[in-house]
């Protein structure tokens, strides 16, 4: 599969997990997202583009013997409607691909 098709299976069996746990899909909260890049560079013009999305920084290391090692966390209060989720995560995708980032999924608190 493509890499939006990989990631639309795998968040929905993040909110299935989720919905199964009592969690309401259409209440807000804040979700993560993790990417790792293969320079710091990337990761910086990913940053600028994403904060004008109204995502924050989480975190920033750099990991030794991963092919992108810059890792970034980031967050945004959103909901998990399924639809939302992956529009969200399928927009990361499209902008960190360009810079040399892959996305590596998202997770968040259970609200019910």
């Amino acid at each position: 599969p493509s890499d939006y098709e990989y990631q639309s299976i795998q968040n929905q069996r993040v909110i299935m997990n989720l919905e199964k746990h009592g969690g309401k899909s259409e209440k807000k909260r804040p979700v993560d997202h993790w990417l790792y890049f293969a320079s710091e560079e990337g990761r910086i013009q990913f940053v600028d583009e994403v904060s004008k999305l109204g995502y924050t920084i989480a975190g920033i290391e750099k990991l030794e013997d991963k092919e992108n090692p810059y890792q970034l966390h980031i967050l945004r209060h959103d909901t998990t409607i399924w639809r939302d989720v992956n529009k969200h995560v399928w927009e990361l995708i499209t902008l960190a691909q360009p810079l040399g980032g892959a996305y590596d999924g998202w997770g968040c608190p259970i609200e019910a």
